[in-house]
């Protein structure tokens, strides 16, 4: 089994004012229109008035509003004897036709020849089949509305093997050397004598390069890995990127599965319009949930592998590829509650490095300024250990609210502290006492009887 990697090793010897793809995007070193004379086309059978030609969407098209005979468009690959064309050759193009014929109608629809080297060999294409000329092999049930891949390649210019959509059907060895290389176009507009009207051929592109080894895989859509069945749990097609154009045949590549039944490969190709380096791989059912499918790609120089996990990834809060319990259990992020996820991942709101359900105080950084044991969002003294509230004196006094003299009035408010001041202090500057109402009772007893005495002593001087 042989890979099937393109590089760019050789140009090809063509006729005058032939037109090359851009090869430092497609690396292959023919892409031309089969109506272009300039790119070194030649028109043996025109379409002329039976069938109409065009360009549409960048495809050529063939269309015959009735039923007609062929045209032929010929492509020179080499001139001999002086252009030998190099053995490792591959030629691709896309088709597709809009009516179904079935494999058992011959040559109804269009045809694909070559010869080169050893090699002369061709396929007829008929809408929803294709046969092999030489071989008589079929492969029928293509859909009609989409491109397919057709390709022959050869890596000793005697063997050729002929694939559609990446299904190798047939490999012939060749009989004699040619000393002639082209390829032939050759659509139909029907099988003589039948009425297909409005029969219509797309020519998506013509390619021709040489074969290299080893191209290697750069990505896959989706990417490798696990994948979420709730997303992908049917998936039956993905792609494979590769480092420049590609082509990869069915039997480059096998299937394994951990567990469960393996999806077979039905096919592979180019879809249209996309980048040349990436192929398309069509299964057959979709992966099975909850096992490993690795398929394994023979590229010629060795085996490369795309691996798809069909379940939802392990927790990754932290997306360093890395699970969350591995984390924890490597010590990369620790647990402090205990609830398998990594302390980087929860909320952290004062952002003090403890999170909040580890946090005694999880809305201040620094949890506690004053060390008085209560959280800085609770404490209207955040940075007085003896008082959580202002009080009457407010924060940071020397004194709390205290009253040492037990006269009702606090130390930071008292004129003369340690003095009660409900009883007359000599000495106390600026001392007002304070008088309770027992006082003023007293008072007004005593003056009552002052009064009194003087009264009587004044009327006995009057006598």
């Amino acid at each position: 089994m042989c890979g099937r990697f393109i590089g760019l090793t050789l140009a090809f010897g063509v006729s005058t004012g032939v037109v090359l793809a851009d090869e430092a995007v497609y690396r292959y070193e023919g892409d031309v229109l089969p109506y272009d004379s300039t790119a070194g086309w030649l028109v043996y059978d025109p379409c002329e008035e039976e069938c109409n030609e065009s360009v549409e969407n960048g495809h050529f098209v063939l269309f015959w509003p009735e039923p007609g005979d062929r045209a032929n468009y010929t492509y020179r690959i080499a001139q001999p004897p002086d252009e030998p064309p190099p053995p490792p050759f591959w030629i691709e193009w896309s088709y597709r036709s809009n009516h179904p014929f079935g494999g058992i109608f011959y040559g109804c629809d269009a045809g694909f020849s070559l010869q080169y080297g050893w090699a002369a060999d061709g396929v007829e294409m008929n809408g929803d089949a294709v046969i092999s000329r030489d071989g008589g092999t079929v492969v029928d049930g293509l859909a009609i509305d989409e491109f397919h891949t057709y390709r022959f390649e050869t890596f000793d210019g005697i063997t050729y093997e002929i694939a559609v959509d990446g299904l190798v059907f047939f490999v012939r060895a060749g009989w004699q050397p040619y000393d002639y290389h082209y390829l032939q176009l050759f659509p139909r507009g029907g099988c003589s004598g039948d009425s297909i009207p409005n029969k219509k051929s797309e020519w998506d592109y013509v390619r021709f390069g040489t074969i290299d080894y080893g191209e290697q895989i750069v990505s896959t859509d989706p990417p490798q890995g696990y994948l979420d069945p709730a997303l992908y749990a049917y998936l039956t097609r993905f792609t494979v990127t590769f480092e420049s154009a590609n082509f990869v045949y069915l039997d480059d590549i096998s299937v394994g599965v951990s567990g469960g039944t393996a999806p077979q490969i039905l096919r592979t190709r180019r879809r249209d319009n996309d980048p040349p380096e990436i192929v398309e791989i069509v299964l057959d059912r979709g992966m099975p949930v909850g096992e490993t499918t690795t398929f394994y790609f023979d590229d010629g120089a060795g085996v490369q592998t795309v691996e798809y996990i069909m379940q939802a990834p392990p927790p990754d809060c932290n997306e360093n590829g890395v699970p969350d319990e591995e984390d924890i259990a490597s010590g990369f992020s620790q647990d402090c509650d205990d609830n398998a996820i990594p302390d980087e991942c929860e909320t952290d709101t004062d952002g003090d490095g403890v999170i909040d359900a580890c946090d005694p105080c999880p809305l201040d950084s620094p949890d506690d300024s004053d060390g008085d044991g209560v959280c800085d969002s609770n404490d209207q003294c955040p940075y007085d250990p003896t008082k959580i509230v202002p009080g009457t004196c407010g924060c940071g006094t020397p004194e709390d609210d205290e009253d040492g003299d037990g006269d009702g009035v606090v130390d930071c408010l008292d004129q003369c502290p340690g003095v009660d001041d409900t009883v007359f202090a000599p000495g106390c500057v600026g001392h007002i006492p304070t008088v309770s109402a027992w006082g003023l009772v007293l008072l007004a007893l005593l003056l009552l009887i002052a009064g009194k005495l003087l009264f009587g002593r004044t009327q006995r001087v009057a006598r």
